[in-house]
């Protein structure tokens, strides 16, 4: 089973997440044995989330730096990225030389810039100005787009939470593109016919495994 690591920390934006925990929930109901998530904690003491809940990680940054199970490491948004968070840095440069699909929403994306893995990706986060206030050195790769997918590196705007998991969902191989597809439209139709559409999608491909 692989594991899909999510970073915790204090403020942490519950809404950036919180569809890739659903979406990887549901499919593991349908398709057993696949994949889980785990949080991820420079320590193992819990945080509180920027809506004030409680996550407590069951891994350290350190326990997954070398293992060979990380499907995708996660970072969402939070208030402390502009200076510090120095393992994480670390872990990332680490799981990103390893091949493991790294993604980041939001003040993530400052966790990236400052780890140097956007330096030869395309990429995005909530502004151009957001990312060029640290100095970071591939200003030029930035693209005006809700997530953007590029040599491994999923990046996204906090505003954009649904075209982050979709991203994710389709770097892992959560669901085939077909599904995606149609959970996407769904979110963007909110129509009966794109629920029915989806539906069925998720139940043809539970189905075919």
């Amino acid at each position: 089973m692989k594991v899909i690591a999510i970073y915790a920390t204090e403020t942490m934006s519950d809404w950036e997440y919180a569809y890739l925990t659903t979406q990887v929930a549901e499919a593991e109901a349908q398709v057993p044995d696949r994949f889980k998530v785990l949080f991820v904690g420079e320590s193992l003491e819990a945080v509180r989330s920027k809506g004030g809940i409680e996550v407590v990680p069951g891994l350290t940054l350190q326990d997954i730096q070398n293992r060979t199970d990380i499907a995708a490491f996660v970072v969402p948004g939070a208030d402390t990225y502009f200076n510090g968070h120095e393992q994480l840095l670390e872990t990332i440069r680490v799981l990103n030389e390893n091949g493991v699909l790294l993604a980041a929403i939001c003040g993530g994306t400052l966790a990236f810039a400052r780890a140097g893995v956007l330096d030869h990706c395309k990429h995005t986060s909530n502004a151009q100005g957001f990312l060029a206030s640290i100095n970071y050195a591939n200003i030029d790769g930035y693209k005006e787009e809700d997530a953007v997918s590029d040599g491994g590196v999923i990046t996204a705007s906090g505003l954009a939470p649904v075209s982050f998991t979709a991203a994710v969902l389709r770097g892992v191989g959560v669901y085939p593109d077909d599904v995606v597809d149609a959970w996407l439209q769904l979110h963007e139709q909110r129509t009966e016919a794109a629920f029915v559409e989806h539906m069925n999608k998720v139940q043809a491909w539970a189905c075919s495994n």
